[in-house]
């Protein structure tokens, strides 16, 4: 693999952490260095056809493990925090914008104090904030309707309440579309009548995101299924995929009481690692060591 470019590429040393080893990163300030670009940001990554990320198809992850959690911050996700807490472990929740501000206060958005205190202890704990949208639409949708901007205001407006959130600048590199739709192509104005990447595709492309779905689904918002079929189904995901990103919800009830089972049965397979998103990163794109100045 050729070497990027030292100023494009900006990674970060990840680590793999097996349950009771600490990879904490720290708080992030305004101006800092130590929340950029995490791993590759590099045009020519950005010029190849699929935008750079974690998709359903991918393997062979050396059963390295990442835990996320989609569509808060809410009441539930402080029992996930205190799950992770005494593991050390760091995952990636996915903030939904709109869950941020007071519930009677969307049109003036006003932010709701608990909802804030929750995502900056999120930050404190050591985790990784991405970004899930505004309001959760099926962006499939506005990509068939041809609405670009509409797509780029549902990811702009969860990154600014962000900051204004946490009190500072925290750009959210990581992309995970609602239900991981997206329009993967559409028709191009143009003459020939070609197929191109979709705009939800174009927009990552375009503000050098990356798009993060996953490997291993909870089914956590099947109410109906017992917690062991869900446990099974995880951990068959991760046996065929060789590990990956699991896919939880941390607004369902039952989450927590998953997570805390899922982190016993990950504990009694000791070939699967729990590490961060970035290290599995690393790991897909083969990313080593920073270039020499």
């Amino acid at each position: 693999m050729s070497k990027l470019p030292l100023w494009s590429l900006r990674l970060l040393v990840g680590c793999g952490l097996a349950i009771g080893q600490s990879c904490q990163s720290p708080a992030v300030k305004q101006g800092s260095s130590a929340h950029e670009t995490p791993l590759l940001h590099s045009a020519r990554h950005y010029a190849q056809e699929k935008v750079p990320g974690i998709y359903l198809e991918d393997q062979g992850f050396n059963h390295q493990v990442v835990l996320t959690f989609d569509d808060g911050p809410n009441a539930y996700t402080p029992q996930v925090l205190d799950l992770l807490k005494p593991h050390q472990l760091q995952a990636v929740f996915f903030i939904v914008g709109s869950k941020l501000l007071k519930s009677d206060s969307q049109s003036d958005g006003q932010l709701d104090p608990e909802r804030v205190a929750i995502l900056r202890r999120m930050v404190n704990d050591g985790h990784v904030l991405g970004n899930h949208s505004f309001n959760h639409p099926n962006l499939s949708a506005l990509n068939y309707l041809n609405q670009p901007a509409q797509i780029g205001l549902e990811f702009e407006r969860t990154q600014k309440i962000v900051n204004q959130a946490l009190g500072y600048d925290y750009p959210l590199y990581y992309i995970r579309p609602p239900f991981g739709q997206r329009g993967v192509r559409h028709v191009h104005s143009s003459a020939d009548g070609s197929l191109r990447p979709g705009l939800v595709d174009q927009w990552l492309k375009q503000q050098q995101k990356y798009l993060i779905l996953w490997n291993a689904s909870s089914g956590d918002w099947h109410h109906q299924q017992p917690l062991w079929q869900m446990e099974k189904s995880v951990m068959d995901s991760l046996r065929s995929h060789q590990g990956g990103v699991i896919l939880m919800h941390d607004i369902q009830p039952r989450t927590p009481q998953l997570l805390q089972n899922l982190l016993l049965r990950l504990k009694k397979e000791p070939q699967f690692k729990l590490t961060n998103l970035e290290s599995l990163l690393k790991q897909k794109y083969q990313i080593k060591a920073l270039d020499a100045p």
